[in-house]
């Protein structure tokens, strides 16, 4: 573990027309630089005012609970899931 692991997190994506960096993640903040202005935002860089997060995950969650209740299919299936989880044990060398 990484002491203040949390300042290395962020998400960024860079265009040819302009960027984002949301930095730090929690609570986010949101950097945006345009070559020319859009909608209500200058060229240039700026910060951007985020709504407050509700929750982590709650997107995920309200998803699979959806999966579960059969009123959409699973984002992945079993044998993807199985994968993964083989994949990790062989990265943390360990059987699978």
């Amino acid at each position: 573990m990484e002491v203040d692991g949390n300042r290395r997190r962020q998400f960024t994506v860079c265009g040819t027309s302009g960027s984002i960096e949301i930095y730090p993640l929690e609570p986010p903040q949101l950097t945006l630089t345009l070559d020319q202005p859009r909608s209500e935002f200058i060229n240039g860089t700026q910060t951007v005012t985020l709504p407050k997060m509700t929750g982590r995950y709650d997107a995920e969650l309200i998803a699979l609970a959806a999966a579960i209740r059969g009123e959409i299919p699973y984002a992945y299936s079993l044998e993807h899931d199985l994968l993964v989880q083989q994949c990790v044990l062989q990265a943390s060398e360990m059987e699978s």
